[in-house]
């Protein structure tokens, strides 16, 4: 019984361990577009590459790549699947 309790224990451990040991990342590639010639202005955030991305804007906008140009922007553009990401 203390056996496999201590196998269970132990796997668990290096579960965690092997999930915290990766690299971090920096997502390259990215840019935003602000574009004044569209009603309203917009701004569009894309990424150089082939890969799934979440966008974050700090006006409360999540998901998508495009919003209206406001004072004070910044978006964070993850990698979905490497989970790198940078912002702008």
């Amino acid at each position: 019984m203390y056996r496999i309790f201590i196998c269970v224990i132990f796997l668990s451990l290096f579960s965690v361990n092997e999930i915290n040991s990766q690299t971090p990342c920096l997502l390259s590639g990215a840019s935003v577009y602000l574009d004044y010639s569209s009603t309203p202005a917009l701004m569009n955030a894309s990424v150089n590459g082939m890969s799934l991305y979440d966008y974050a804007w700090n006006n409360g906008l999540s998901g998508v790549n495009q919003t209206i140009i406001y004072s004070g922007w910044c978006v964070t553009i993850t990698d979905l699947i490497a989970g790198c990401d940078t912002t702008i």
